[in-house]
């Protein structure tokens, strides 16, 4: 999406990539398919990324969790200039 607020400065130009409801599980989000959504946003080149929370999976309609462990990693390579924000969720 392109918006303008009202008073914002004409020519200034911000990239916000937001990450959300990751919800992290087998067989629907892997490690892999996370890590992949984490080159996805990095090539976007972003000025600055947010993670907005719920991270792990919430249901019992999966076939395996996946931890901490293994989905904090696939998101670490994330880079941005004005830096990368996260939220609990």
């Amino acid at each position: 999406y392109s918006l303008t607020p009202p008073t914002w400065p004409a020519g200034l130009r911000l990239r916000v990539v937001a990450l959300a409801d990751i919800h992290a599980c087998r067989p629907w989000m892997t490690p892999e398919r996370i890590r992949s959504l984490s080159e996805r946003a990095n090539s976007l080149q972003p000025d600055l990324i947010v993670l907005l929370g719920d991270y792990a999976a919430g249901t019992r309609l999966v076939s395996d969790w996946v931890g901490s462990s293994e989905w904090a990693p696939a998101l670490s390579g994330l880079k941005a200039p004005l830096g990368v924000w996260s939220i609990l969720g």
